[in-house]
């Protein structure tokens, strides 16, 4: 167990969140706790964003030095100003992270290793492994040779950065880091949560800690309904199992037996999409965009927060808000995952339009007049608009702040198209996923409804088009989810107090109505399967938050409130507590069936790979020694294979994935990136140069930069290999019974 390594990493980040506070606490004035809960993200955007433009010419020390010094000032110059700093909030927040991260730390340990198989392991840890290799931003692909990624690897380069700043290796980083993103997770949302709760008179801690539940332990409902049927007749809960299985992604076998449980099944409820929740991910182990940038779609939408608490007449600060601060951060969230920018963006709008202050009033003084005072009103077109507008300048701004990224990977994608009105989500896989959140939403959208009769009129008949709409269109999700985003624009219309959870909850609303009817087709999937799971769990931060503060407000927590006991009260304090028990379900069974395999602790995420494939592990070491970037050749993991080991998700690439060293063809996923008919002629020069003529095989030798042929069971698999060995140029550099190296005389590698 690496408990030096742990321990050093921890206090790393207590030191980067120290110094984010002054930072925090000058940004977050209109927050209750002075956004204590937020100064690490804070400090890591500071710390990440210089280094990486640095990094566009040279990363390395020189964009490490560069960050520090850029974290330092602002923070000296801030903490120089005499911001008011909470340090009790800050000492709660930095035990929230601790206890966070511990858990994490404990799952990891118990099941450290990257394996090929049941999610992103191999392209994560290659991200990760590339991002340190690398003497330039963006990274060389290690799946494509002589390119530069185009995918989003912020998450990868803030954790390379700290693997650098700590020393740890890679190894053990991954993991680290891994648990640091849940715990910056928990710490998040616990302040937001809390911030909001207070502003509203509620109690802080009893609402951070529901959101951190919700947000970061809780289920959908698919493990609750599968102990109910646990508990039933069989006749009975075969019947109720077969009718969800015939309407949802679930097989009826999983959620009829005890014995059958698996972690896994949960994540796989809508027909033909992945839907996950924060839980089941981090258990999971994947070291992926989608989790990465969860903190700092919370920092996003706390800023957009902490300009919907500014008073109406500090006007400059509002606009700093808007155009200062949100915008970096904005734009570095579509580095660690470009689908999370439009949401932060969305959010931006939603709040700007329906703050307690005009948006109008953050144009410059020779525009403001020539918008009509009707944008004033809360909730009107013409508001929506204004705010439209200055979202859209947000936007613009955070692709400035990226520049490099916009400008390079994230054009690729060639085969990436938009699709419409894809197959809906069925009504039962709707309530699976998103039911216990609607019901919190419903309750606390339904105690705050004026009892007056004007009221009860408009609502009810705005309801009644909105389910009209739904049966009409034939869209589950329309149903479900429409009344209640009625339910809230009348009371972002009406109410007077701080409404933030119900902004949170239309920006959810947006997203979930949204994958109904449109998808990004990116060849990560067929149809809308990566556009769900991308969103999805955007969705369940988003609402996860706002349920915690609904929640709070809804539960009788204070003595005051025990004193006013009414059957409205009981009911809604049984049905609390009936949905804590069950969505705890999943992470009490799912965590006890985790670590009853423990065996020997480590953090060492290569433990797999040196047990199970000792012989290639020796080369992939070999190669990993290798200075630079050398670029190398390995049978491209291609579903064109017609031999299943040679597929995405099985042992394939290994030398690229866990050494960084480029491969002139890896995954298919790259086929999302460059497009088919630029990866599968890649492919093919693959199988020229370990089977064509020696005339063709130095030609691309050449082309594509080889240093080194990798030789081993894939390889002899795939390819016919008899008179590899016999040319002489070629010299071996490494041997064992299972894998040989050539290296390529640097007369043939050598470009140009």
């Amino acid at each position: 167990m690496e408990y030096g390594t742990i321990f050093i990493w921890w206090l790393i980040m207590l030191a980067l969140a120290t110094a984010g506070v002054p930072i925090a606490a000058t940004l977050f004035t209109s927050i209750p706790d002075r956004g204590m809960g937020l100064a690490l993200p804070t400090a890591l955007i500071t710390f990440v964003l210089p280094a990486y433009w640095v990094g566009q010419l040279w990363f390395g020390p020189p964009a490490l030095v560069v960050g520090l010094i850029s974290l330092g000032t602002l923070s000296l110059w801030t903490a120089w100003r005499g911001p008011r700093v909470p340090l009790r909030r800050f000492v709660e927040a930095s035990a929230v992270f601790s206890l966070g991260f511990i858990l994490v730390v404990g799952i990891r340990v118990v099941d450290p290793s990257i394996l090929p198989a049941g999610g992103e392991k191999f392209l994560d840890y290659g991200l990760l492994k590339t991002v340190l290799r690398a003497d330039q931003l963006p990274p060389e692909d290690f799946w494509f040779a002589g390119n530069s990624v185009q995918y989003y690897y912020g998450g990868q380069l803030i954790s390379a950065i700290l693997a650098i700043l700590s020393g740890t290796p890679a190894k053990y980083a991954y993991n680290l880091a891994f648990a640091s993103f849940y715990g910056m997770l928990v710490t998040t949302v616990y302040d937001l949560a809390g911030s909001i709760a207070q502003s509203r008179g509620g109690s802080y801690r009893v609402a951070g800690v529901l959101a951190a539940f919700f947000v970061a332990f809780a289920s959908n409902l698919v493990t609750p309904m599968a102990a109910i049927l646990w508990s039933l007749p069989n006749g009975i809960a075969t019947s109720i199992a077969e009718t969800v299985a015939a309407t949802t992604a679930l097989d009826a076998s999983p959620i009829l037996s005890r014995d059958a449980f698996s972690y896994w099944t949960a994540s796989r409820v809508i027909d033909g999409t992945i839907n996950e929740f924060p839980l089941f991910a981090w258990l999971n182990g994947d070291l992926h965009a989608h989790m990465l940038s969860t903190p700092f779609l919370l920092l996003a939408t706390a800023i957009a927060y902490a300009y919907y608490q500014t008073p109406t007449d500090a006007v400059g600060r509002r606009r700093l808000l808007v155009v200062g601060a949100i915008p970096p951060v904005a734009g570095f969230i579509a580095v660690i995952n470009t689908w999370s920018f439009p949401t932060a963006i969305g959010v931006t709008w939603l709040s700007i339009a329906f703050a307690p202050a005009s948006p109008r009033s953050l144009l410059p003084s020779t525009i403001r007049p020539s918008i009509p005072a009707k944008a004033d009103e809360q909730g009107t077109v013409l508001r929506l608009g204004v705010s439209a507008g200055l979202a859209i300048l947000v936007a613009c701004l955070g692709i400035l702040w990226t520049g490099p990224f916009f400008l390079g990977p994230a054009t690729g994608g060639s085969a990436r198209t938009i699709g419409v009105f894809p197959d809906q989500s069925s009504l039962i896989g709707l309530i699976l996923i998103h039911g216990w959140v609607l019901l919190v939403f419903g309750l606390f959208f339904g105690s705050r409804i004026r009892n007056t009769h004007t009221d009860r009129l408009l609502l009810g008949g705005a309801l009644i088009g909105a389910i009209v709409v739904g049966v009409i269109s034939q869209t589950p999700a329309v149903i479900l989810v429409l009344p209640l985003v009625v339910f809230a624009w009348f009371l972002l219309r009406h109410e007077r107090v701080s409404s933030f959870e119900t902004v949170l909850f239309l920006a959810g609303a947006g997203l979930v109505l949204l994958v109904e009817f449109v998808y990004l087709d990116a060849q990560a999937g067929p149809g809308r399967m990566n556009t769900v799971f991308k969103t999805y769990m955007q969705v369940w931060i988003l609402w996860g938050t706002g349920a915690a503060v609904a929640f709070e407000q809804l539960l009788p927590v204070r003595l005051s409130q025990w004193q006013r006991w009414d059957v409205r009260r009981v009911t809604i304090t049984v049905v609390g507590v009936v949905l804590l028990i069950a969505v705890s379900l999943y992470g009490v069974i799912a965590l006890g069936a985790h670590f009853e395999q423990i065996d020997e602790p480590t953090l060492d995420a290569t433990t797999w790979a040196q047990e199970q494939h000792p012989e290639e592990w020796a080369a992939i070491q070999f190669l990993a020694t290798r200075s630079g970037q050398p670029n190398i050749v390995t049978a491209p993991a291609c579903w064109c294979n017609s031999i299943d080991s040679v597929q995405p998700y099985r042992w394939a690439n290994a030398p690229s994935s866990f050494t960084g060293v480029p491969t002139v063809a890896g995954w298919s996923h790259e086929v999302g990136y460059r497009g088919r008919q630029t990866y599968r002629r890649r492919v093919d020069d693959v199988r020229t140069i370990y089977t064509g003529s020696w005339e063709k095989r130095h030609s691309l030798l050449a082309r594509y930069d080889v240093r080194y042929i990798y030789v081993g069971p894939n390889e002899r698999a795939l390819y016919e290999l008899d008179d590899f060995a016999s040319h002489s140029e070629l010299s071996v550099v490494f041997q064992n019974n299972a894998v040989t190296i050539y290296r390529v005389p640097q007369r043939i590698s050598k470009r140009g």
